[in-house]
């Protein structure tokens, strides 16, 4: 077997995340309800694998949603993910079809030009060389654009892109450094031996002009395996981990599972699936006409994922639901962070465990709740009876327009009906509930209940 000591960073990176995603799928997997776990097996032998197996190809590696918004990052995050899934798909074929033997452990595939730098001599092999170099291509004109984007996110058509911790730029830097390294170590092998195509052939031509190409490749090759290891390494300590966790979230979804009111399963594969694309940012008005740019909900997935302080960012919202209509994975971002406003009151809470490679579910005590209504002050109300009660609530008066054309509308009728908050009443609960605080909704909404059902009304408006 060819073997050679550089590839010993990529293979321990890549058993290391293989290892890693399938025992936190299991996890996952047994931390769903009895229901939910018959919903995704279910799904998995049904019309919902076909639809997952679709929406994978369109959004996972296609990004079709973005595309749609904005081209240019679109065609950013095609260029990367589907390119890499061709290199991959590709590069495994010739290893199999062109290597000394049909089935090769996967570091074949990823060097295979190091262990068979003569490949490329015949016709056959000249025509997949060129196409290793076009998908090689297309992956490096992405790679150009995200570089562009991370210092001047209006040259893709953004106003502002996500900020990065430290442990997130070491990843970038790392994903940044794989195919320009794999470019430069098969360009020289390319020179050292004659072969390549019009990307790595040209380039190694002209490198090997003035350098000495075969001893200059192999600290490349070098390079390219830390490169692949230190990513893989780093993937679950940082929004990477939406690469693997996205397909497990789509299988989910179209199998008919749901964000709940409390921390679950789903909640946490959902804030593992975001990607920290921007998008978010850029449509949150608060952004673009406030300039506050940091609560947007990217930055609420990062903190939950870090177990951060999360108060400031979960409540400065005002839940207009843009983020929910723009998101290209279809993260239930509102229900998430109403679960984040709930926290306090929640029993089941997930911590980051080994040094953040995992996150454990906690079983947090709750105070036992004051039985005593926060609202005892409120007056008992005697309603008279009535067929037909309108509830205008405060937004309709604060524009009494509405309020009074209702008002001339019912008298018209002829029914018999009553005004219930005309003078003031007591809130709905809906800010509460916004809030977070389900409890103290739950008693407003049950006063306000008991004097629709005293006046014997049958319709409400």
């Amino acid at each position: 077997m060819q073997f050679n000591p550089f590839v010993i960073p990529f293979n321990l990176g890549l058993y290391f995340i293989l290892i890693y995603a399938v025992t936190r799928s299991v996890i996952w997997f047994r931390e769903l309800s009895r229901p939910d776990k018959l919903r995704l097996q279910r799904g998995f032998f049904g019309k919902a694998f076909g639809q997952s197996l679709k929406e994978i190809f369109l959004e996972s590696l296609i990004h079709r949603k973005i595309l749609k918004t904005n081209p240019r990052l679109g065609y950013m995050h095609m260029s990367l993910a589907f390119g890499w899934f061709l290199l991959i798909l590709f590069g495994t074929i010739e290893a199999d079809v062109f290597g000394e033997s049909h089935l090769n452990p996967p570091y074949k595939a990823i060097f295979f030009k190091f262990f068979n730098p003569d490949h490329g001599k015949t016709f056959f092999e000249q025509g997949y060389s060129f196409m290793m170099d076009l998908i090689l291509a297309f992956i490096l004109s992405g790679l150009l654009l995200a570089v562009i984007k991370r210092f001047s996110s209006k040259a893709v058509g953004m106003k502002k892109t996500t900020r990065l911790k430290t442990l997130d730029k070491v990843a970038l830097t790392s994903l940044w450094l794989i195919f320009p390294s794999r470019l430069i170590a098969e360009s020289l092998t390319s020179g050292a031996y004659g072969t390549g195509s019009f990307l790595t052939g040209s380039l190694g031509s002209l490198l090997a002009s003035f350098l000495p190409a075969r001893e200059a490749a192999y600290p490349f090759w070098w390079l390219y395996s830390l490169s692949l290891g230190t990513f893989f390494v780093l993937l679950p300590l940082t929004r990477y981990l939406h690469i693997p966790t996205e397909l497990f979230l789509i299988f989910m979804r179209n199998s008919g599972i749901r964000t709940g009111d409390k921390a679950g399963t789903f909640s946490e594969v959902a804030v593992h699936s975001c990607s920290s694309c921007g998008m978010c940012i850029d449509r949150c008005q608060l952004s673009s006409s406030a300039g506050i740019n940091t609560i947007q909900s990217a930055y609420l997935m990062k903190a939950i994922r870090n177990s951060d302080e999360i108060s400031e960012i979960a409540y400065n919202c005002l839940l207009c639901g843009r983020c929910d209509q723009i998101c290209p994975v279809g993260i239930e971002l509102s229900p998430i962070r109403m679960i984040a406003r709930r926290a306090g009151n929640s029993e089941n809470n997930y911590v980051n465990s080994w040094k953040g490679y995992f996150r454990n579910k906690q079983n947090v005590p709750v105070p036992k709740p004051d039985s005593k209504s926060s609202y005892d002050f409120l007056p008992v109300s005697n309603p008279g009876k009535a067929d037909v009660l309108y509830f205008a609530g405060c937004m309709t008066h604060l524009t009494p327009s509405i309020k009074n054309a209702m008002t001339r509308i019912l008298n018209a009728s002829g029914l018999k009906w009553s005004f219930i908050d005309e003078n003031g009443g007591v809130c709905c609960g809906r800010p509460l509930m916004l809030a977070g605080q389900d409890k103290e909704a739950r008693e407003l909404i049950n006063y306000n209940s008991r004097i629709i059902w005293k006046t014997g009304a049958h319709t409400l408006v």
